[in-house]
Formats: C-alpha cells, structure tokens, sequence
C-alpha cells in the first residue's frame, strides 16, 4: 500500500472507493495491520511534537507556493491553486510523519517494542539496558530475554529465555508489567526484583516494592528481602527469606557480605567467576564474614578472605580449597 494514500485515509482525504481499498488492506493481513498501526503511532507523535514547535507548517508550504508561482507561467497559477488544499494537507502530514520518526528513532531500540518483540543479550560481560516504558534491566552474562510494550497492548511482557536478569520497573497502574520463564508468571506494579532461570527451575528475589509469582494453581506475594524458587518438574512453588545481597554482585561490581555465612559467599563466588572453589569443613562453611569484595581478580578476593578469617587455600587442578 502506497504510503500517501495511507496518509491521506490518516487525513480523511480520501474518496469512499479508495477509503474502502485502503480499509479492505489494513484487514487482510497482520502485517498491514502492523504497519499501519506503525504510521498511525508515529503520525500521533509528530502531531505532539508539531505542536510543541515554533514551525507553521501551512504557513511554509503556502510560502513554497507563492516562490513557486512567481517562477511559472502566469496560465499555471490556476492549476497550483486547485492542488494547494489537497496537496498542502498531505504535505503537513508528511511533515508530521518525518518528526514522528525522528522521535521513534530516539527512542530505545528504535521504538521496535512498540509493534513487534525486541530480543536482548549479553555475551561475557552484564548488560544495562532501557525499556520503552522507563524501566531498567540489567542483565547477567550469558542472558536472554525478549520484550514487548505494543500500543495498544495492555500489558508490558517480557520473557527471559536464558540467564538472569535485574529489572527496575517503572510503576504503572493501567499497563502491569509481567516476566515469563518457562510456565512462572511474574507480575508487578513498580518494584526491583532479580530473575534468575536455572535447570529445571527459577529464582525471583525482591529488592523493593512487591511482586506476585504463580506457577499453574500456586501463586505467593514476595516483598522486599523475600525471595521464591519455582521447581517446574515436581511443580512446587516455595517461599523463603533471603538472607544476603549477593545476587546483586553483577548490577553493581561489588559482593556484599554483612554477617554472611562463608559458604553463601564463596557460591556467588563460583557463580560470577565460573570457578570451582570450595570449603574443606561444615564448620568453615558456617563461618560469618562481613566484606565488601570488588568484582575484579578472583585471587585478590580470595587473599581478602584468608586476611579476615584466617583460612589458607591449596590448588588441586582446578579446584581450589580453603581450609
């Protein structure tokens, strides 16, 4: 479909017959129907911001006209005066259009969420990124997820298909926000929370604000500090305190350790570094520490442990051993 005339059914310029092709188009395929949505929500935006600008539109092109009938023959003049309301309409809308686009290119991933899924990910190293609506994700090394925020939707969705993810989301009563993984449901309001998609099961812990988990029939409220492991293969949905900030260790490059057992630690350890470091007793294990380690060598993190609780390590291979 010819972009003018589609601007000109936006104008309701067009005569019943091409009216009627235009509508019989727009109802004969998705596609149509999405990229008409598409020129209607840039045409929406440029009106917003025609009206925000010192240019009059009209003024420039009646302004066009006269430098151009000044240049022709006087017997034309007519002519261009008969175009001029039909033509000058189109051209505003055009016009209109053009500052649409520029606005939609500005916008986080090109504006693409707002008619279709945007995919997101990270290779080896965690990922920010802005959303359409305002709301942040950080992702994890390793992540995937897609996302979509359509005009006319009333949901805000995204589904994370691999890895783990850290959304800050922008509160909006009218428009929820729902993370899928896998058959969990994860919705909420205006909140931050981590996703973490394991084998065979998902981890949601929440940081501010409050969010509702359902798994099949099961459903449970998490708020700040609490966190829920959904088993999918036995279909069980538990709920726990969680008692450390250590999953953030990738949203800010730090491990934060207050009063944390040593085995909680040296986990989120292996897990940012892929390394296999362990502990040689239960009672090593159980031990408390309170640090703050940078998310850079994992040696040097490692002397700072033996400095604050007094352990030595040995190497196997790969296997690292404190004691």
């Amino acid at each position: 479909m010819d972009d003018i005339k589609l601007i000109k059914y936006l104008l309701n310029e067009t005569r019943e017959e091409e009216k009627s092709a235009v509508k019989g188009w727009i109802e004969a395929h998705a596609d149509h129907r999405e990229k008409y949505a598409q020129v209607q929500w840039i045409w929406e935006k440029g009106k917003s911001l025609a009206h925000k600008s010192d240019v009059d539109e009209n003024a420039a092109w009646e302004r066009f006209l006269e430098r151009k009938e000044h240049s022709t023959k006087k017997r034309y003049r007519s002519s261009w005066r008969s175009l001029y309301p039909a033509w000058s309409g189109v051209a505003a809308a055009i016009l209109i259009l053009v500052l649409g686009l520029v606005v939609t290119l500005l916008l986080p991933h090109g504006g693409k969420a707002y008619f279709a899924s945007v995919l997101l990910e990270s290779n080896d190293a965690s990922k920010e990124e802005n959303l359409l609506d305002g709301s942040m994700v950080t992702l994890n090394k390793t992540s995937r997820l897609t996302y979509s925020q359509k005009v006319f939707g009333r949901h805000r969705t995204v589904k994370l298909l691999e890895g783990e993810a850290y959304f800050q989301v922008k509160r909006n009563l009218k428009r929820p926000f729902t993370v899928q993984v896998e058959e969990v449901d994860i919705m909420v309001l205006g909140t931050s929370f981590n996703v973490k998609k394991g084998k065979g099961e998902t981890e949601i812990i929440v940081d501010s604000g409050a969010v509702r988990v359902e798994l099949g029939e099961q459903a449970v409220v998490l708020k700040a500090g609490e966190k829920a492991t959904a088993i999918l293969q036995e279909g069980i949905l538990k709920k726990a305190v969680q008692e450390n900030k250590l999953f953030r260790y990738y949203i800010n490059n730090k491990f934060e350790a207050e009063n944390t057992p040593l085995s909680q630690l040296v986990t989120a350890l292996n897990q940012a570094y892929g390394s296999e470091v362990v502990i040689s007793s239960d009672e090593l294990q159980a031990a408390r520490i309170t640090t703050t380690l940078e998310f850079g060598s994992l040696d040097k993190n490692l002397e700072v442990i033996n400095e604050t609780l007094g352990t030595k390590i040995s190497r196997e291979g790969q296997k690292i051993i404190l004691y």
